[in-house]
């Protein structure tokens, strides 16, 4: 799987869990409906600023997003030096 469908599926994951449409999330982000449904499908890449966006309107935080299963803990350990 490749991270635009990693994002994709994520993004419908979590618009699903609130029980939101396509249309509802393309509201509350003010993203085109037929852009998103692009997203989901993994067929079109998402800038940062548009990946922020669908986060902030699903309520989660934007990296979640990028991670297969929608990680529930940050994937990358701080060093300690």
């Amino acid at each position: 799987m490749d991270i635009k469908q990693t994002v994709g599926g994520n993004v419908r994951s979590y618009r699903k869990q609130k029980g939101w449409t396509m249309e509802k999330l393309a509201v509350r982000c003010k993203l085109n409906y037929d852009f998103l449904g692009y997203v989901e499908r993994g067929e079109r890449s998402i800038s940062i600023e548009n990946l922020e966006k669908i986060a902030k309107a699903l309520e989660v935080e934007s990296w979640k997003l990028m991670y297969p299963d929608g990680a529930d803990e940050y994937p990358i350990k701080k060093s300690k030096h």
